[in-house]
């Protein structure tokens, strides 16, 4: 069976696929932090992360689908894509004709920091489980919410 991920972490060694919307916040906020990020590898970042979390399509990791969604040009995207590799962000990425492929870099710090984080949740929601909330419907722009109930699966 071929793999379809085009955009994934190179490793998860130690961590498993629950822990990956955190390894992706904590990835995503390093970069956003470093020095040398630009406008440019922020997009690119927020595009990579938004990949993994969300489950888009493999077809979407193309350049005309990272284009629409960063609105950044082609060589803009190459230029974000070799300095986040030039900083070892990502471990290694490809562009065969319109096709990106790029292998996000988890550092030996940043999966430790995935993991006492995902602790700390755990224990946060087992002391929360033990108290009687109330919780609030999430807050959506309006006109948002009818869709979303719209959506919703009906009781039999």
């Amino acid at each position: 069976m071929k793999d379809q991920r085009r955009i994934r972490f190179a490793t998860i060694d130690g961590l498993s696929r629950a822990d990956l919307p955190l390894a992706c916040d904590i990835w995503a906020d390093d970069l956003y932090r470093a020095p040398w990020g630009t406008r440019d590898t922020m997009k690119m970042g927020a595009f990579l992360v938004r990949y993994i979390t969300d489950g888009m399509s493999p077809s979407l990791a193309t350049l005309g689908g990272v284009e629409l969604r960063t609105q950044l040009n082609r060589d803009e995207v190459k230029h974000a894509l070799k300095v986040l590799h030039l900083h070892r962000a990502i471990e290694a990425y490809s562009i065969e004709g319109n096709e990106i492929r790029v292998a996000l870099r988890l550092s030996d710090l940043q999966r430790a920091l995935v993991l006492e984080a995902a602790e700390r949740l755990e224990s946060l929601m087992e002391r929360r489980s033990g108290t009687a909330t109330v919780r609030e419907p999430r807050w959506l722009p309006s006109g948002m919410q009818d869709e979303i109930d719209d959506e919703a699966p009906q009781p039999a």
